[in-house]
């Protein structure tokens, strides 16, 4: 996959080994926060050019070649290299730039970056109605978890929005079609309310199903309660209380409430 995103035919022809193996570590560092701290650590504290720094200057000079010719996955690179001071000082005004580049060219992912760091306010100003349009240029080539938050952002009417649950649980669905455990258990809710779609347990109970399986405590927390109820599915409180035992583990803090309502503890 991640060979298809970055298009490596087109690097291997353009870069050399040491080159390609900076662009996959950018793409890694998206995908964890924990890489994203150690990987700088091949520049010495003091700020001097280590000799492994002195690859990085030579790799930085050819990906600002190539972003200057406009190649967008060169630009998104640029905007992790400086986002994270990979071989450089960080610096997350250059990283807004880069992104904005790509994204503009239609990148997908530096669109959802960039979203990310508008929504979040960490590194840059918080601006939630630029984080929703730059969510619903990647939502729209179907990103889904773009597509999650831009269903978030008409639930809660955020960036200007105004509330809209159908086209939260229109992106929703997108986003949960693709495996996204939160959009999952976010439109089980919208079925389990009746916000956005007609009332319907047993679609509620279906698409918890599918989110908790990928061990996400909302979902467990709602099937079980669901199981208890008997709402869209048979009532069973031996399954119910394994759930909500499940959920209560993995940090839901309405689980206790149910597990003494129903008296959970002779079902275990």
């Amino acid at each position: 996959m991640i060979l298809d995103e970055i298009g490596v035919n087109f690097w291997a022809n353009k870069m050399n080994k040491l080159t390609i193996k900076l662009i996959f570590c950018t793409i890694i560092i998206l995908l964890s926060s924990s890489t994203a701290l150690s990987f700088p650590a091949k520049v010495s504290q003091n700020n001097r050019i280590s000799h492994h720094q002195s690859d990085y200057v030579r790799d930085l000079s050819i990906l600002q070649t190539l972003a200057r010719q406009e190649n967008d996955q060169a630009e998104f690179a640029l905007g992790v290299v400086y986002e994270y001071g990979i071989g450089v000082v960080a610096d997350i005004k250059h990283a807004e730039d880069w992104y904005t580049k790509a994204a503009g060219r239609g990148h997908i992912k530096a669109q959802s970056k960039l979203a990310d760091l508008y929504a979040s306010g960490n590194k840059l100003k918080k601006d939630y109605q630029q984080a929703v349009y730059w969510w619903s240029k990647a939502a729209e080539q179907g990103d889904a978890l773009s597509q999650y938050h831009l269903g978030f952002a008409y639930q809660h009417g955020k960036g200007r929005l105004l509330k809209d649950y159908k086209q939260a649980a229109y992106w929703y669905l997108k986003s949960a079609e693709q495996g996204d455990a939160d959009a999952q258990t976010k439109l089980g809710l919208a079925y389990y309310l009746g916000k956005g779609v007609s009332r319907d347990y047993r679609k509620a109970a279906d698409w918890y199903k599918k989110s908790a399986a990928q061990n996400n405590y909302n979902a467990q927390y709602m099937l079980g309660l669901s199981l208890c109820e008997g709402r869209g599915v048979q009532k069973n409180l031996n399954q119910c209380a394994r759930l909500i035992r499940q959920a209560h583990e993995n940090g839901d803090r309405g689980a206790s409430k149910v597990w003494e309502r129903y008296e959970l503890w002779e079902y275990q």
